[in-house]
């Protein structure tokens, strides 16, 4: 029998007026999701909020090189609990300003401005 959800093609997932995403409290999951999945479509110059050992995990500590089309739109990327001088960070994200923050003061997880 064939399911028919699996032939349906499904429209890409637009957030045009996203400015920041705060995951930092968020399952490791919903990180992968934002990051990786080719039926997201993230607006360019985005904030993203993350905590380092999520992001690590997501990322196979920082080896996973598929589809990165999210990932380059991100124009900073504010890492909670990282070490400092981590190069795998900076040769993971070539192109986005890095910033070491503390705790997340944020209520809201996701901003629309």
């Amino acid at each position: 029998m064939i399911n028919n959800l699996s032939n349906q093609t499904l429209s890409i997932i637009k957030y045009p007026n996203l400015t920041r995403l705060d995951l930092t409290e968020s399952h490791h999951d919903y990180i992968k999701q934002f990051l990786f999945n080719t039926k997201m479509s993230l607006p360019n110059n985005l904030h993203f909020y993350v905590n380092y050992q999520s992001l690590e995990r997501v990322t196979y500590n920082f080896t996973r090189y598929t589809t990165r089309n999210n990932l380059a739109k991100l124009a900073a990327l504010h890492l909670y609990s990282a070490k400092q001088d981590d190069q795998h960070i900076k040769d993971y994200f070539p192109h986005t300003d890095l910033c070491h923050d503390g705790v997340s003061n944020y209520i809201d997880k996701i901003y629309f401005e």
